[in-house]
This record gives structure tokens, C-alpha cells and sequence, in this order.
């Protein structure tokens, strides 16, 4: 594959994510395309040659394993393809159904805080405790939401913001 075709992809990629606005492009010699937020949030992912991209598994401060992004629908396909290795989803929106990113988003449970992410979303997820109540906690713009579910739930849990 050529740089002209890595560009088309980056540049297909770049269209399919109106979340960022400004989006950094850097074609890597090994033929994968970069694409990270401006404002230098971490993408958590990359997009192979082919086009389909690679999700990172990222590591929290206390050592959980996690995934992030979800921009565009490619970068959610393939999340949701990885959904056995990490059951508890998040995602953060606006009420109205818009996908963010919040400032920071939390998960706790039994034992305390096992993830804080910056930068979060719109998609992130991970491994739950073995069992108990979860609540996770999700700032966006000054406003804080928090929902509590049980770690067992094999549903999408959204947290919403008034935009």
C-alpha cells in the first residue's frame, strides 16, 4: 500500500469522527495511520493499512486494564468485537444522544475505585469485579453524574449530560 492510499485512509478515518474537530494525523513507516484528538487526548487506538482499527488495551494508575475511544462507528465495531475480554461498558453522551468525552470518569466497587480515566470515552471498557454494586461517576464540562449498576449487568451503561 502506497502513502497516497495510507492518506485516503487517515483522511476517511479523520471524516468519520466529528467529535474532534481538530484531528492529528501521522503516517507511521510501518503502515499504520495515528489519529489523536488536538488537544492531546490519547487515542487509545490506530488504524491498520487495511482500514480497520486497532484498539489499544491501556492500563489505569491502580493497574486495571482497560479500552477507550468510540468516536467513530469503526472504532466501536471493533470495541464491541473485544467485548468478551471486557464485559462492563460505559458510555458517556449528552441526553439529547450525542457522544462525549468526559473530563474524567470513574468506576467504583466493593473494594474502591478500581478506574479513573481522563479524557474518557465516549466508549470505555473493562473488567468488573467478581460481583457487588458499581457506580460510576462522570464529569463533563463542571457537571458530575453518577449511576450505580450491579458488575454482572451485560448491558451498555450510559451516562447522559444535559449539553
Amino acid at each position: 500500500m502506497n502513502r497516497n492510499s495510507l492518506i485516503a485512509i487517515a483522511a476517511s478515518a479523520m471524516l468519520a469522527t466529528p467529535a474532534f474537530a481538530e484531528t492529528v494525523i501521522a503516517v507511521q513507516p510501518i503502515g499504520t495511520v495515528q489519529i489523536a484528538a488536538h488537544h492531546g487526548a490519547k487515542s487509545g487506538h490506530s488504524m491498520q493499512a487495511t482500514g480497520a482499527p486497532e484498539i489499544k488495551v491501556q492500563q489505569s494508575s491502580s493497574g486495571t486494564a482497560y479500552i477507550a475511544g468510540g468516536a467513530s462507528v469503526d472504532v466501536r465495531e471493533a470495541m464491541e468485537k473485544r467485548r468478551s475480554e471486557f464485559p462492563l461498558s460505559v458510555s458517556v453522551s449528552a441526553c439529547s444522544g450525542q457522544y462525549l468525552v468526559a473530563d474524567r470518569l470513574s468506576l467504583s466497587g466493593p473494594n474502591g475505585e478500581f478506574l479513573s480515566v481522563t479524557d474518557a470515552g465516549p466508549l470505555v471498557m473493562t473488567k468488573p469485579p467478581a460481583s457487588g454494586q458499581i457506580t460510576a461517576e462522570a464529569t463533563w464540562k463542571g457537571q458530575t453524574q453518577r449511576k450505580s449498576f450491579s458488575a454482572n449487568t451485560k448491558d451498555t451503561v450510559n451516562i447522559c449530560f444535559k449539553a
